[in-house]
């Protein structure tokens, strides 16, 4: 019985917090789509879907990576408000880039 209070300590101290990694995963995106259409000129000479696969990698799948860590926010119960916030976010940036990158070209 003794050994009973630290295993749910130990429980405890393994859910993570998901939600600030959930958000600097939102900034990587926004700053990824800030990058590009500040460097566009440079990738003239790439192909388009050099350009798709660039796209999807930097901005569409930390996206999608985020929306998944705030589901795992929301279901620890830590900071279920900003969890909650981060997956809307992330969710319509994937959703948003997901279909610029399917329609274009």
């Amino acid at each position: 019985m003794a050994g009973t209070p630290s295993r749910q300590v130990r429980r405890q101290k393994t859910a993570r917090d998901c939600a600030p990694l959930s958000i600097a995963l939102f900034i990587a995106s926004i700053s990824a789509v800030a990058l590009t259409t500040l460097f566009e000129r440079k990738l003239v000479g790439l192909s388009m879907s050099a350009e798709r696969w660039l796209g999807f990698a930097t901005i569409v799948l930390p996206a999608a990576i985020g929306a998944c860590l705030g589901i795992a926010g929301i279901a620890s119960g830590r900071r279920r408000a900003l969890s909650a916030a981060a997956l809307v976010l992330n969710a319509l940036v994937a959703a948003f880039f997901a279909l610029v990158l399917s329609f274009a070209g």
